[in-house]
Order: structure tokens, then C-alpha cells, then sequence
């Protein structure tokens, strides 16, 4: 390898580093605060149907802003975005620790969905800006591993700063991690964007909908719709069928996630990202049957190590599909609908599910066998779209 070329290699991975330790600040931050805040919301009174309200405000305030701040990263750039994002996140900590009143940290929860909007969008574009076309499907996966080491030991260091230090003295700690992140973002480089050109002549419902990266980010919802009732509903199903500890599931299935990304990445850039989302595909129906039928907890985790692995390998290809079909220019844009497409698909599985669950007495297993059906219905999707071409390492996205 040349000068040059070492030179630009070692300035795309420096910056590449810097967003995966920017991005796991920001989903372990989150991820502390996740599951303490309801807690923190019942011991100020607050009743079942407030605490829903009030979390759900995180949701739909960052749901529907995304799209919109895809449209803006792309026509003024990343890192503003990205320290803007940071900041927002932090003060929405600060505020928790401060906030006299329910309705103030209804406030604040609007902050920190605003400012969770325009850091995750940021992040995946940037991690997408910098990786070389050739590797992108590794390089997201590897940014992915900083997402999901986030959000593994986000719950333990939020819960053991809450029994350490009390409420007020968590969200202080989750304030110190944002911070973090937010120094780590500071040497990033702005990566070079292409005029806007003809996209400012585009109506709004142009600009806010890519039709290129349509296909990965809806069969994207219905993976999340699957996957939404396994987070919500597995607790549930563990306890009241006597089958051990919940957190034994999340853990398989968390080692096999972070084990299948680095796989599923570089065979995707060998090969056609196809080739892993088809059996990611297989694997994830497989797991969702498998809980639908476990007779005890190792059925189960036999199940979380399906799912794991099927999860790990669907997410990033598809993700740098919803980049590889679309201009530099509007990076931002696909990605901000790519997850828009992910959190509904969240939301409508939670909803859904847990409607069914109550129509049905709690048959956890015809709740299980739906979510897969409705999998099942992605992966027809998908195939039904047709082939992709086979990628040579050479080639560009």
C-alpha cells in the first residue's frame, strides 16, 4: 500500500472509531435510563396509564421528527447534528435530575426523544459516509457490535448507579457517559457531501420518502415487529409458565447477536447481502417457533440462540442495502426512514401482540405463532422482490 492510500486508510479508520465509541455513549446512555425511568415516574406518584404516556412521548416525538432530521443532515451536514443530538440527550439528563414536576419531565422526555432522533440518525450515516463501499456491510455490522455492547450494559450500570447513588445521582451518571460521547464526536471530520442539485427542486413528500431503500426499511418493520414481542413478552412468558430467570434469554441472545454481526458483514461484502439475509431470515422464524413450542428454559435458550444469530445477521445488510441503493446526498434521509420503519415496526408489535394476548386468556404460544407468521410475511416480501447482484470486492456502492 502507498502513502496516500495508508494515509486515507488511517484517517477513514480513526474517524470510524470515533463514531462507534460516540454511538455506544449514546445507546448506553439511553439504555441506563430505559428501564429505571418508569420506576422513577411510580415513585413520584405517577399512575400505569401516565407512566405509559409519558414514555411513550420519548417515541413518538423521535419517530416523527426523524424523517425530517434525515432531510437536514443531508443538506447541512453530520457532526453538527451529531453534537447538536449529543447535547440535547444530556440536557434531557440533567433535566431528569432537576424536573420538580410530572409534567416538566414530560418536557424533558420530548428533549431527549428529539435529541435520540438526531444522534442515532447521525451516527448510522456517518458510520455509512466513512466506511469504503467495498467493506460497508462489515463496517456497519462492527458499528452495530458498539450499538448492542450499549444497550447489553446500559440496564446493569443504570440499575447499579440507581441502588448506589438514588434517582437524581443515575441520571447524573448517564449525563457524565453523554458527555463522553459528545468529546469523542468532537474531532470528527465532516465528511464531503455532493451539491444538493436537483434534489431542492423535489416536493416535500420526495424529499421525505425514499422510494430506492423502500424495500429494506419495510421488510426492516416487520423484523422489529417480531422482535418487539420477544423483548416485551419473554419476561412475561418466563415468569408465569415457571421457567427461571428471564434475563438467562437476553443473555443468549445477546452473546449470538454480537457473534453473528461480524459474520454476517463481511459475507455480505463478498457475496450479495442476499446471501445473509435469507438464512438470517430462516434462522429468526426458526427461534420465534421455537419459543412458541418451549416446553422449559432450555428450549427457550435454544430459541434465544435462533433468534440472535437470525437478528445479527438481517440488520446490518439490510441497513447498508438502504445505503447502497441510494446517492451520497441522500444518506441521511434513507437511514432516518430506515429506522423510522424499525421503531414502528416496534410499536405496532407491542401493541398488537399485546392486544392479541389479552383476546386470547395469555396464550403466549398462538401470540409467539402470529409474531412469526407476520416475520414470515417479510421474508416473503423480500424474496418476492427479486435478486441482487453478486458484489465483487471492488465494486462501489
Amino acid at each position: 500500500m502507498d502513502e496516500p492510500a495508508r494515509g486515507r486508510e488511517a484517517s477513514w479508520v480513526r474517524d470510524f472509531v470515533l463514531v462507534a465509541i460516540s454511538r455506544f455513549g449514546i445507546f448506553f446512555s439511553h439504555r441506563q435510563t430505559q428501564p429505571v425511568f418508569p420506576v422513577y415516574l411510580s415513585s413520584l406518584g405517577a399512575s400505569g396509564v401516565l407512566i405509559g404516556l409519558i414514555m411513550s412521548s420519548f417515541t413518538v416525538t423521535a419517530t416523527v421528527v426523524r424523517p425530517f432530521v434525515g432531510l437536514w443532515i443531508d443538506r447541512s451536514g453530520r457532526k453538527g447534528f451529531l453534537l447538536l443530538g449529543t447535547a440535547l440527550l444530556a440536557g434531557a439528563a440533567l433535566g431528569y435530575a432537576w424536573a420538580p414536576s410530572l409534567a416538566l419531565l414530560v418536557v424533558f422526555r420530548m428533549v431527549q426523544g428529539l435529541g435520540w432522533s438526531a444522534a442515532t440518525t447521525t451516527v448510522n450515516t456517518l458510520a455509512a459516509d466513512i466506511a469504503p463501499a467495498e467493506r460497508r456491510g462489515a463496517m456497519l455490522a462492527y458499528a452495530g457490535l458498539a450499538s448492542n455492547l450499549g444497550a447489553a450494559l446500559g440496564p446493569i450500570a443504570g440499575f447499579a448507579a440507581y441502588e448506589r447513588f438514588g434517582f437524581h445521582g443515575m441520571f447524573l451518571t448517564v449525563f457524565g457517559v453523554i458527555v463522553m460521547s459528545l468529546f469523542f464526536s468532537l474531532p470528527l471530520a465532516e465528511p464531503q457531501r455532493p451539491p444538493a442539485g436537483e434534489e431542492r427542486s423535489r416536493s416535500w413528500l420526495q424529499l421525505l420518502f425514499v422510494r430506492e431503500s423502500f424495500l429494506p426499511s419495510i421488510v426492516m418493520t416487520f423484523v422489529a415487529f417480531g422482535h418487539a414481542g420477544v423483548t416485551t413478552y419473554i419476561p412475561l412468558y418466563v415468569l408465569e409458565e415457571k421457567m427461571g430467570n428471564p434475563a438467562l434469554y437476553f443473555a443468549v441472545e445477546a452473546v449470538f447477536v454480537i457473534v453473528s454481526r461480524p459474520i454476517g458483514g463481511p459475507l455480505s461484502d463478498r457475496f450479495s447481502r442476499r446471501t445473509v439475509i435469507l438464512p438470517g431470515f430462516a434462522l429468526y422464524l426458526v427461534g420465534l417457533v421455537l419459543i412458541a413450542l418451549a416446553p422449559s428454559i432450555w428450549f427457550l435458550l435454544a430459541a434465544a440462540a435462533f433468534n440472535g444469530m437470525g437478528v445479527g445477521l438481517v440488520h446490518a445488510p439490510l441497513m447498508a442495502l438502504a445505503i447502497d441503493r441510494v446517492p451520497a446526498g441522500r444518506r441521511g434521509l434513507s437511514m432516518a426512514q430506515f429506522q423510522t420503519f424499525h421503531e414502528l415496526g416496534n410499536m405496532c408489535g407491542t401493541f398488537t401482540l399485546g392486544a392479541l394476548l389479552d383476546l386470547t386468556a395469555r396464550n403466549f404460544s398462538r401470540m409467539f405463532f402470529v409474531a412469526a407468521a407476520v416475520v414470515a410475511s417479510g421474508f416473503v416480501l423480500y424474496i418476492a422482490a427479486g435478486k441482487e447482484p453478486m458484489r465483487r470486492r471492488s465494486q462501489a456502492g
